[in-house]
């Protein structure tokens, strides 16, 4: 309590401005991350189940998906 009595208001309330923005700029990485996580998820499950439904048909070089060829 000493160190904030020091500080007085007006550095306290810097401090917690740093560190509101702090926690801003930590939760948009975050956020950002588990968007491009999810993105690849997305992209592999479908590439695997391209490749599997291609596979039982018999489609084995050209993959078949919702009508084109990939």
């Amino acid at each position: 309590m000493i160190t904030i009595r020091t500080m007085g208001h007006k550095g306290l309330i810097r401090v917690f401005r740093e560190f509101v923005e702090l926690v801003i700029v930590v939760l948009i990485v975050v956020v950002a991350a588990a968007a491009v996580a999810a993105a690849a998820v997305v992209v592999i499950v479908v590439v695997v189940v391209v490749v599997v439904s291609g596979r039982d048909r018999g489609v084995h070089p050209t993959y078949r998906c919702w009508g084109y060829t990939l």
